[in-house]
């Protein structure tokens, strides 16, 4: 089965997941993942505390405080967790597992890769005719597209109902938008 220009779009992000996943490791590549959750739940949960906290403690007063109290929460969960990540690879070095937490970060990085490329093929196909997109012919022809795109399916069965919900709402916008 010949490489179509599909493929190739979608093979880029891959690799460069494979590469970024080896060059920093699993734990850094988790520890990336997980970090931006926790942050910006952390964020939300404890922005109000550090509202308070900027307000009495040093008399700061802006409009933008929520936004500037999210942040500071956000970046200071964001940075312990990558010192921790980093600590913790460095006694892995020290275990010689480094190898291993390359391989595991490589392929980890790749399926991240793919998790986003599939539910931005999931959001596009949803939004605009997937006709529009790739022909029937081409998705027969294609490798990684039949494969990529039920991805966000398998992962995430709840996106469709939103999706679905959007299609029909924005539906006629995004035409008007494609066909321009």
């Amino acid at each position: 089965m010949p490489i179509n220009k599909f493929d190739i779009i979608i093979l880029a992000p891959l690799l460069w997941g494979l590469y970024s996943g080896y060059r920093k490791g699993f734990i850094i590549e988790a520890a990336s993942l997980v970090s931006l959750v926790i942050a910006t739940w952390g964020g939300v949960k404890f922005s109000g505390y550090a509202s308070e906290l900027l307000t009495e403690e040093y008399g700061f007063e802006t409009q933008f405080l929520p936004v500037i109290s999210f942040l500071l929460v956000f970046l200071a969960i964001l940075v312990g967790i990558h010192l921790l990540a980093k600590l913790i690879q460095g006694l892995l070095k020290l275990a010689m597992l480094g190898t291993v937490n390359r391989v595991f970060g490589a392929l980890f990085s790749c399926l991240k890769y793919a998790v986003i490329v599939s539910v931005f093929i999931f959001m596009a196909t949803s939004i605009i005719d997937e006709g529009d997109i790739i022909t029937p012919i081409e998705k027969e022809e294609t490798y990684l597209y039949q494969h990529v795109s039920k991805l966000s399916y398998t992962l995430v069965p709840a996106l469709k109902e939103q999706v679905t919900e959007l299609k029909e709402t924005y539906k006629d916008r995004f035409k008007e938008l494609v066909e321009e």
